[in-house]
This record gives structure tokens, C-alpha cells and sequence, in this order.
């Protein structure tokens, strides 16, 4: 008898692990792609949010185990321009090997981007914020809400004191599965 409870309580523990795991990696990367490594190069070619964007890719290279260069063959292209009224401003674009991603959480990673900032509404609000957002995305980060204190907060939320650099969760986030 006590054989078969404790290889019961074995089975229920390893099945709840299995499922926390689950769980934390669905919860924490609803959008459903990671990169491909703790590596990437990018390359700015942008005017209004050049600082901004150099600023962000440094702020997650200092703080996270992240490995960004900002001189090599570039795999994250910013670009801004007046992209019209779009209801964004700004936008994350990943790619695996060419093609837009459907990229799955464990296979077929994204190893390209784009991330476009849309000057159509101006340049309104905190341009290190939007920057650090729109990188946040590319590496699996997801929009928070504004309970939450983080850079992933929607840029047209109204949300009132957006950080402007990256918060400890997104940190640990990150660290965790880079």
C-alpha cells in the first residue's frame, strides 16, 4: 500500500510540473514566437528614434542575457516613415528563414525582423519607451497591462507613467529563456 501511494504522489508531482511549465511558458509569450538565440545585430535606419532605438538595444544588452551588436550583418532592421492611419506606432515583424512568422515557440524560431515606427501620428509620447517596447517584442515579450509596470505596455493605452527602460520581470523573462 504504501508503495503504490508513493508512486502516486511520484506520477501527481511530475505531471504538475510538467503542466507549471506549460503553463508559465504559455503565459509568458502569448505571441506565440521566440528568437532564435541570445544573439542579434541590429541596424537603425531611423532619424526621429535613432537615440531611442541604439538606447533600447543597449538598455537590453546591459540588463538582460541578451548579446545585441549594433555593427554586422543586421537580423532586427528598424525603419520609421509615415505609414498612414494604421492605429499603430509602432510595429514588430518577425521572420524564420524568409518567410513572416508563424514561428512556433520551439521550432522554426525567428532569426530576422523588422520593426517599423509610424510617424503618420507624429512622434507623440516617449520614444525610448515605444523603442524598447517594439525590441521587447521581437525577443517574445507581450503587451501588459497598465497594472502592470513595464515597457510592454501599449503605446496608445493612455497608460499613465510608462517606463522607459525594462523592468525586472521583463529581465527575468528574458534571462529565463535566453
Amino acid at each position: 500500500m504504501k508503495s503504490r501511494i508513493k508512486y502516486f504522489i511520484i506520477a501527481l508531482l511530475s505531471f504538475l510540473s510538467i503542466t507549471s511549465v506549460a503553463q508559465i511558458t504559455n503565459a509568458a509569450n502569448s505571441l506565440g514566437f521566440r528568437w532564435v538565440s541570445n544573439t542579434a545585430t541590429v541596424q537603425n535606419n531611423t532619424a526621429s528614434y535613432y537615440y531611442s532605438f541604439l538606447g533600447a538595444a543597449q538598455d537590453y544588452n546591459n540588463n538582460t542575457d541578451l548579446v545585441i551588436n549594433t555593427s554586422g550583418a543586421a537580423n532586427i532592421i528598424a525603419w520609421e516613415g509615415s505609414y498612414g492611419d494604421t492605429g499603430w506606432l509602432g510595429l514588430a515583424s518577425p521572420y524564420a528563414n524568409g518567410n513572416p512568422c508563424g514561428c512556433g515557440w520551439d521550432v522554426n524560431r525567428a532569426n530576422f525582423a523588422y520593426i517599423y515606427f509610424n510617424t503618420y501620428y507624429g512622434t507623440p509620447g516617449n520614444l525610448n519607451h515605444r523603442a524598447r517596447h517594439e525590441l521587447g517584442h521581437v525577443f517574445g515579450l507581450d503587451h501588459q497591462t497598465c497594472a502592470v509596470s513595464s515597457v510592454m505596455q501599449p503605446t496608445q493605452s493612455n497608460c499613465q507613467n510608462a517606463p522607459t527602460y525594462i523592468q525586472p520581470d521583463e529581465v527575468n523573462w528574458i534571462n529565463y529563456y535566453y
